[in-house]
């Protein structure tokens, strides 16, 4: 169950479909005109009609090239996002296509096309790009962000 929302909310909710295609389990998008009340009784729904099956949350997934030296990145509200400069050459224009306009080739190194002010709160576009690329086989772009009290849920669940 996920609850997406913003300006690019049909576009989020495509994605997600498209990238579930053909998985073993239910996933379901739902807008931000979805309350959080149906979403949580769809979701318990859900659950009793699978047996109440227990879910491992799997670790945190992060690219090689986060933190690496060489790797573009840039901070937005939450987060940062990072780029993988050594597979720009191969990947860029994918990754350009995907960004809603936000990044640019400069001189064959990833670049942002906005000022970082005007890139800061566009975190659902990066992610939505980061899913577009990963899909097309072009694991270049990360979105990092901060999310309180994960780690603590994920250790739990080991």
């Amino acid at each position: 169950m996920i609850r997406l929302g913003g300006n690019s909310e049909d576009r989020a909710v495509d994605i997600l479909q498209r990238a579930c295609k053909g998985l073993s389990a239910t996933v379901e998008g739902f807008k931000k005109d979805d309350t959080p009340q149906r979403i949580a009784e769809r979701f318990d729904t859900l659950v009793q009609s699978a047996g109440g099956t227990v879910h491992n949350v799997r670790s945190h997934r992060v690219p090689g090239f986060v933190g690496m030296d060489g790797a573009f990145n840039f901070p937005i509200t939450g987060g940062t996002v990072w780029i993988d400069s050594a597979r720009w050459g191969e990947f860029g224009a994918k990754a350009i296509e995907h960004s809603g306009g936000l990044l640019k080739d400069d001189n064959g190194r990833p670049a942002l096309a906005v000022s970082e002010e005007d890139v800061a709160g566009k975190d659902s576009e990066l992610i939505a790009c980061e899913v577009e690329c990963r899909m097309a086989g072009a694991d270049v772009v990360f979105v990092d962000l901060e999310i309180p009290g994960l780690e603590e849920i994920t250790a739990e669940s080991r």
